[in-house]
């Protein structure tokens, strides 16, 4: 996340720009450190107004990347680190909210369910190849409960950890669903 920063923060008025093209989930979520970072810094920092400081009273600027996949991405925590200069990194503030695991899941679950990005790994022999490229107009995919599923989850998590004894279920058995919710591995890569 990049914040502009100040001892007071009367009001804040968090500001960033689209460029051409791009939806309003961009407002909140860049995905430059994930998805598009072959776009460049300058394209990176185009979303985002300059810093202003404010005087006692006044408004503050604070601008923020809210992308949740910086913590799952192998890359971003290098690329972050690469974008800015030792004194700009001084100045970024990071945070990472952690859900309850379950919560996550569901919300997780509905959602991808919804557009169709349902982590379907291993439901290949469930689900015929017609099903599986085209899931929102597939009577079975939307037949899927969330106990269902997460049963499944949990079975696949159960059956890596027995092959792989010695190996992180994340990110080595899945990065998706039941497993995008092992946070402490996810810090401790990125840390």
């Amino acid at each position: 996340s990049d914040v502009c920063s100040s001892d007071l923060f009367p009001q804040i008025n968090s500001g960033t720009h689209l460029l051409k093209g791009e939806t309003d989930a961009t407002l909140k979520a860049k995905h430059f450190f994930d998805k598009d970072y072959d776009e460049g810094m300058s394209w990176y920092l185009a979303h985002y107004p300059n810093c202003t400081y404010g005087v006692t009273g006044s408004a503050v600027t604070v601008s923020a990347d809210f992308t949740p996949d910086y913590l799952e991405t192998k890359d971003a925590a290098s690329r972050i680190h690469k974008s800015y200069t030792r004194e700009e990194r001084n100045q970024l503030r990071f945070v990472t909210i952690l859900r309850d695991p379950t919560d996550r899941l569901y919300s997780y679950f509905v959602s991808s369910k919804k557009y169709g990005t349902l982590d379907l790994t291993g439901y290949d022999d469930m689900l015929s190849s017609t099903c599986l490229s085209n899931v929102l107009e597939c009577e079975d995919y939307l037949a899927i409960t969330f106990n269902d599923w997460a049963r499944y989850q949990l079975h696949r998590a159960s059956e890596c950890e027995t092959k792989n004894p010695d190996e992180d279920l994340w990110p080595k058995c899945g990065t998706e669903g039941l497993f995008g919710s092992l946070y402490s591995l996810q810090v401790a890569k990125y840390l």
